[in-house]
């Protein structure tokens, strides 16, 4: 889990900085509130058409590849401009070992592990909500491997609920229940994350039927 864990923090560690360090900006960008943006357009008749969980996974999976690569990398070796490169793959990978870490006795390095996990995968949504919001404003059309049967805005406004889909069949699990509640907990009390960060520990630990996961969901 060591190396998952730092090859996430290389992977990831400037922008999850500047997500830590402007936690307000998440919700901001993720609101779809004003008429007239790429967010708020919805076809009524399409959005009455539903995304399986499959759907989800597997559009999020495909989607990931076009995220563009930070502008500002210095030049590395070959193995590290892949880790740069692949950030999916590592935050994916990253969140498997975790899933299937009951043999790692250290709860406190689990619940930074954790913790990564969640600021990482905020770091990544955004990242390829931008893409694929430039893609659309540059071409005028979804990109070529979307779905066809998916509306373009609907994805987009829904894309948290996707991301969170995705984020708990990653890492999921009742052997991470501890872990998931203290975070919870912790959160409820924090006054530097975003609403967002709130929802995704809440609602993993509600898809895993956690202990009273419905009074955690209503205080959210």
């Amino acid at each position: 889990m060591k190396y998952t864990q730092e090859k996430l923090i290389y992977a990831f560690g400037e922008f999850n900085q500047d997500i830590k360090l402007n936690y307000k900006k998440v919700d901001k960008v993720l609101e779809s509130k004003k008429e007239g943006t790429i967010t708020f357009q919805i076809d009524e008749k399409k959005a009455a058409s539903k995304l399986t969980e499959q759907q989800m996974d597997e559009m999020y999976d495909d989607s990931l590849t076009i995220i563009p690569v930070s502008k500002v990398i210095e030049k590395k070796e070959k193995s590290n401009q892949d880790t740069k490169k692949q950030i999916d793959k590592v935050l994916k990978l990253a969140c498997n070992v975790l899933k299937n870490s009951e043999d790692v006795d250290d709860f406190e390095y689990k619940k930074l592990a954790y913790q990564n996990v969640i600021t990482s995968s905020i770091s990544l949504l955004i990242q390829f909500r931008d893409s694929l919001i430039l893609h659309f404003l540059k071409y005028k059309k979804q990109p070529d491997h979307f779905p066809k049967n998916i509306d373009f805005h609907l994805f987009i406004r829904l894309f948290p609920l996707v991301h969170q889909v995705v984020l708990f069949n990653w890492v999921g699990s009742q052997k991470l229940k501890p872990v998931i509640l203290d975070k919870i907990k912790k959160d409820e009390k924090a006054l530097d994350i975003s609403e967002l960060e709130r929802f995704l520990s809440v609602f993993i630990y509600s898809d895993i039927k956690g202990s009273d996961y419905p009074d955690y969901v209503k205080g959210i």
